[in-house]
């Protein structure tokens, strides 16, 4: 019950009593009897004035603890708004970093969108130079192989030809086939300019050399293409990156080679070729 109404209840209650007990001493009863009603009314009253100051005293007392608890709750309900408005603060501050971080976010995404594609077109274009790199090795690679092929292939050709140029008829035929393709090229005519395989005679006899070119003025010179050969072969097989011992082979072969060169100047001149040739150049 609320203290308020039972307090106002109270004191109608007390003064409803009172009443009753003047009303009995106004009707003029007995003195006794008003008396004996008199004290039991004022006992009455008494009583129920201490009872109801008593309930007076608790309701005040409910009172001030309600109004503590009201207090206390109006201050848990103060700080529980103040933590309301602290956290939609926070949230409000939080929101608003993040939509700044956000919008700072895309003018970063933004900037960087011309690196970007910068970068993309630079890939696109590391992929294609790479791709063409590729074609690149493979047809080098070919190439290589092609190369490779043909260098076998003339060292093949080479080697038979240095085989073939170790016999002396077929190193005999390959030099009068170069001396005939020379003059030749010189714009010589055969029994014009020159004859070859020519039966002469001179003061050391008969001999046939590879050739007689006629000269300007009614002369002519003799001219024998054979040389000696092996030895330059066997020189030139050896690389000039090979060890000491070998180039040191070299070194002789081709020594051998000069000395044999010479010797075959010489046996060259014992045939006087001059002699059978009217008037031959002087050296």
């Amino acid at each position: 019950m609320d203290p308020v109404i039972a307090l106002l209840l109270g004191l109608v209650i007390g003064a409803a009593l009172g009443a009753a007990a003047l009303a009995l001493i106004r009707r003029g009863g007995p003195a006794g009897s008003a008396d004996a009603a008199l004290v039991a009314a004022e006992r009455r009253w008494t009583d129920e004035r201490m009872h109801w100051t008593r309930r007076e005293g608790e309701l005040a007392a409910e009172l001030a603890a309600a109004t503590a608890t009201a207090e206390g709750l109006q201050r848990q309900l103060g700080g529980s708004q103040q933590q309301v408005r602290e956290l939609m603060e926070r949230q409000r501050s939080e929101q608003a970093s993040a939509q700044q971080r956000e919008r700072g976010e895309s003018r970063v995404l933004e900037a960087l969108a011309p690196v970007a594609q910068s970068l993309a077109d630079m890939q696109s274009k590391v992929t294609d130079l790479e791709h063409q790199r590729r074609m690149q090795h493979g047809e080098l690679s070919q190439q290589l192989r092609s190369a490779t092929e043909s260098e076998e292939r003339l060292r093949a050709t080479a080697d038979s030809l240095a085989s073939a140029l170790r016999n002396n008829s077929t190193r005999g035929v390959w030099g009068e086939t170069q001396l005939r393709s020379v003059v030749e090229a010189a714009g010589l005519l055969q029994r014009v300019d020159f004859d070859v395989q020519s039966s002469i005679t001179s003061e050391s006899g008969t001999g046939r050399p590879d050739m007689i070119v006629r000269l300007p003025g009614g002369k002519s010179i003799a001219v024998d293409a054979k040389v000696p050969f092996n030895a330059y072969l066997d020189a030139s097989a050896i690389p000039a990156t090979a060890g000491d011992a070998e180039l040191a082979r070299r070194d002789a072969l081709l020594r051998q080679h000069v000395k044999a060169v010479r010797d075959h100047v010489s046996a060259l001149g014992d045939r006087r070729y001059w002699t059978a040739c009217r008037r031959a150049p002087r050296w």
